[in-house]
């Protein structure tokens, strides 16, 4: 797919663009998590090409259910595997064109400065935490509460925690409620922190301690715009460079 998408985007690049007749406007639903990144990418995408991209962001869970129920969608953005899994069995989008874009870290989050703390197996959530609030995303269906209740239960620390955490729509929601004061703490994406002044990292958690990280994009199959939709997706997985500029971990396209 990689090869394909690739061709389609040099040939986009190539062929000159010679105004609003030739121009197209992909729709591209986006974790929450994307927003600040994807703004500079389909900056350099229409710069590019001469076609415009406009997000709809939200949880992967809330986009891919109503890209089942026949949202325009062009291009799904999930912030894990699951989601993709779900759209993919549903028939909206081929396997054949997900592709793998990038990772992150989930990290502990506090409106205070503290001293650093290492989160790995064994930390005493409990003893840490004291008796403040935790934001997270929803522990059932977004994304990012989906690994922080996976890091918490490997601690063994979610049942005794699930009272006190502060659930929200999605992981933007969760950090603004550490920035605002709203909860002490935060379970978040390393690369929403580093875009929030009002919050400091007080310590990464260890990957082990949660299932794998993974952003993953693909072409909607009723999407009317195809070639755009593939030649974006291509766009995505070459901009590795601002993927890391922003806190992520770019995974390098598989031929």
């Amino acid at each position: 797919m990689l090869r394909f998408a690739l061709v389609l985007l040099a040939s986009l690049i190539a062929s000159p663009f010679t105004g609003p007749a030739q121009a197209e406007r992909i729709n591209v639903f986006a974790a929450a998590s994307l927003r600040n990144l994807l703004e500079e990418v389909a900056k350099g995408f229409t710069e590019k090409t001469g076609h415009e991209v406009v997000f709809t962001p939200a949880s992967s869970g809330t986009l891919a259910r109503q890209i089942s129920q026949g949202a325009p969608a062009d291009v799904f953005l999930s912030a894990n595997t699951d989601w993709m899994d779900w759209i993919v069995d549903d028939g909206a989008v081929a396997r054949a064109d997900v592709m793998d874009i990038a990772s992150n870290t989930l990290v502990l989050v506090s409106a205070d400065k503290g001293e650093d703390v290492a989160i790995a197996d064994g930390t005493d959530m409990l003893n840490l935490i004291g008796d403040g609030r935790i934001a997270v995303g929803l522990i059932d269906s977004v994304p990012a509460g989906l690994y922080a209740a996976d890091a918490l239960k490997t601690l063994g620390a979610l049942e005794a925690l699930r009272p006190r955490l502060a659930q929200a729509d999605n992981v933007r929601a969760a950090l603004v409620l550490v920035a605002r004061g709203e909860a002490e703490w935060g379970i978040v994406y390393n690369s929403d922190a580093a875009a929030e002044p009002r919050v400091t990292v007080r310590g990464r958690i260890d990957p082990a301690l949660h299932k794998p990280i993974l952003y993953l994009a693909a072409p909607v199959k009723e999407s009317s715009k195809q070639q755009t939709a593939h030649a974006f997706v291509a766009y995505l997985a070459a901009s590795s460079a601002i993927f890391a500029a922003y806190g992520f971990t770019p995974i390098p396209p598989a031929n």
